[in-house]
């Protein structure tokens, strides 16, 4: 089976938020404080792959996945600048941030099933490699002018600022992998894998030819079992270990560590044996170790890190889903996440709140196609989306709730599948972390074919 998928995602456009203190603070939200037709936040992003299964005998099958993909961002930004006089605002200067990324990612693997004595396995061993290309553009200057709030006009001219190459990198990784799923006795399911990953990235400052270099290498690990006691219910307890490369380095030049984590989990899972539903229930433990945080040796004028930050995250996952009506279904989830700082270079910073990490989440989608199918014709869903209430960094701020909505139209015929996704259906303004509103609506169209 081949499946080629294309991807095309519009673009969108992202307001600040104002607060007591800040300069456009008070400004009545009704005014558009750019520039019409130029500032705003532009991103064209498109996906090719392809996946391709062969099996080989009774015992074995290869599989490849392949995806090319291309992200290009602009950033059209103006300054706004509240003058003495109360209504006049200043729009210059003006600045564009231009960034590009073309990715490649291969996925190669190997799958086993055998026995050895009483014992069943579903064994997996691999290849992936991932490379990227990335470029950043930035310009600063050009002019507009002036607008007055009593008198708005937007027909202004526009100078726009040149743009030049500040960041050009090259990242690859390479991943060498391994997972034995194994069943013994008619109760119990067995998970052991790991992976080996090797990270290489070549970066250079185009502007003053400094170039850096980062290489890492990680071994991570996990383990997992599951326990079929019957009638449905099947409790699980797991292991997992990630790691994640950080770019940057400190005030000695020294290149960060990768991030590292740790995770626990918990749960149960329950099929009844006279519906078509699933419920799952959880329990978690995440740590992440070599966490930026502030140098305390960073005079006022100074930005440098150093990596002795904790985040611990705990909490619990509820997830329903079922069949409510016939041709209709239901999926609900819900999370309490308790996620804080446990280290940090600031004594002070040591028990906050994660930044911009909601506390309890909740989601509930009625769609009338049945999981993990595709129904042919026409189907639809819709449902929508609890997110809590946030801080900012300082736990000096907190962020309002929000609930926004979501629709989804799909068509599938023999070959092709067609969906069209609205996130934020209504265009619900909030605030997602501080200072920042959260997603507009977005429009997504995919097309999907199999041959």
């Amino acid at each position: 089976m081949v499946r080629l998928l294309a991807v095309c995602l519009p673009g969108n456009t992202g307001n600040s938020i104002y607060h007591p203190g800040d300069n456009l603070y008070g400004v009545s939200k009704k005014y558009f404080l750019g520039i019409p037709g130029w500032t705003g936040y532009d991103r064209e992003q498109y996906y090719y792959g392809y996946l391709l299964d062969h099996k080989v005998n009774d015992v074995w099958s290869l599989h490849q996945n392949f995806r090319y993909g291309h992200v290009g961002t602009v950033y059209n930004m103006n300054s706004a600048t509240l003058q003495p006089d109360g209504h006049t605002m200043a729009l210059s200067p003006l600045y564009i941030y231009d960034e590009t990324a073309d990715s490649y990612t291969f996925d190669t693997y190997g799958e086993a099933k055998w026995k050895s004595g009483v014992l069943n396995h579903q064994s997996i061993v691999g290849i992936d490699y991932r490379k990227g290309d990335l470029e950043r553009r930035y310009g600063e200057g050009g002019s507009t002018a002036d607008i007055d709030l009593d008198n708005l006009k937007y027909d202004q001219s526009l100078t726009k600022p040149e743009t030049s190459l500040i960041y050009k990198a090259t990242v690859k990784q390479t991943g060498l992998y391994a997972q034995d799923q194994i069943k013994f006795g008619d109760k119990w399911t067995a998970l052991l894998g790991g992976r080996h990953d090797h990270y290489d990235r070549d970066a250079v400052n185009p502007q003053t030819g400094v170039r850096t270099r980062q290489t890492a290498d990680a071994f991570t690990g996990r383990v997992g079992m599951v326990y079929h006691a019957g009638r449905g219910l099947s409790p699980y307890i797991s292991y997992s270990e990630s790691f994640e490369p950080v770019e940057g380095q400190d005030r000695h030049g020294k290149i960060f560590d990768p991030t590292t984590g740790k995770q626990y989990e918990l749960g149960i899972q329950y099929e009844p044996e006279s519906m078509n539903a699933r419920f799952t229930a959880s329990i978690f433990d995440l740590r992440k170790q070599n966490v930026l945080t502030s140098d305390p040796l960073n005079t006022p004028s100074e930005w440098f890190n150093v990596q002795v930050g904790e985040i611990t995250s705990k909490g619990l996952e509820l997830e329903a889903n079922m069949p409510v009506f016939k041709g209709l279904n239901l999926t609900a989830s819900y999370t309490l996440l308790d996620s804080k700082k446990t280290k940090s270079s600031d004594p002070t910073e040591i028990g906050l709140r994660t930044q911009s990490v909601s506390r309890h989440n909740a989601a509930l989608w009625l769609d009338t196609a049945t999981p993990n199918t595709i129904s042919k014709g026409l189907s639809y869903g819709a449902g929508v989306r609890y997110i809590g209430s946030r801080y900012n960094a300082a736990n000096t701020v907190k962020l309002s709730d929000v609930v926004v909505a979501d629709a989804l139209i799909r068509y599938d015929l023999a070959d092709w599948h067609y969906a069209l996704n609205v996130r934020n259906l209504f265009d619900r303004k909030y605030e997602a972390s501080y200072g920042y509103a959260g997603e507009e609506r977005t429009v997504l169209l995919t097309a999907t074919h199999h041959w």
